[in-house]
């Protein structure tokens, strides 16, 4: 039987069309005929199965991949799924909804603030929904300071948008009429 450091240098004298055959016959044999590949803008991931993004394992996919890792190349991401043989449960298999919850409790804000909703906007991030009101001619600010996560690092109440568009404070993902949607201080 192969080493994982061995199977691996066997492996990578394999061209990707070559690997691609070898995780589609792994996935048939063990995995249901199952994989899944991610191509993100730095970075691979591959696990066979498929990730829970049925409503009922609300967020499970979003931890699911957080703790998969991600390799610079297609080719070294088949090999890593090859060598590893896991399926996305193997990565996390718990409660993602109840992990969430978990970590939004954990959040430091102000004492008898509570935290803004913590969701996810239509690309997929995770961020901080924050009602805001116009400040100045077109910028945007948050109705509550208290709220802002840059306040929660700095002690200092910020504009969020400036009114050109640009983020102020650096953490704006997004906006929506009367929110903003801020990826600073996230659990």
């Amino acid at each position: 039987m192969l080493t994982p450091e061995d199977h691996t240098k066997l492996l990578r004298s394999f061209e990707v069309d070559r690997l691609l055959k070898l995780v589609t016959l792994e996935a048939k044999r063990l995995h249901g005929g199952h994989f899944t590949i991610f191509a993100f803008t730095t970075e691979w991931k591959v696990a066979f199965g498929t990730p829970q993004v049925y409503p009922l394992h609300e967020g499970t996919a979003y931890y699911q991949l957080r703790a998969m890792p991600g390799w610079p190349t297609l080719k070294e991401a088949l090999i890593a799924a090859l060598v590893a043989g896991k399926d996305f449960a193997d990565y996390f298999a718990g409660d993602g909804a109840a992990r969430f919850a978990a970590e939004l409790e954990r959040t430091a804000v102000a004492p008898g603030v509570a935290a803004p909703p913590l969701v996810y906007t239509e690309e997929g991030e995770r961020a901080w929904k924050i009602a805001t009101q116009t400040y100045g001619s077109e910028g945007m600010e948050p109705c509550d300071p208290h709220v802002c996560p840059y306040f929660w690092k700095t002690g200092t109440a910020s504009s969020c948008i400036s009114g050109t568009g640009d983020s102020i404070c650096g953490g704006v993902v997004g906006s929506t009429p009367g929110y903003v949607y801020c990826g600073l201080g996230l659990p």
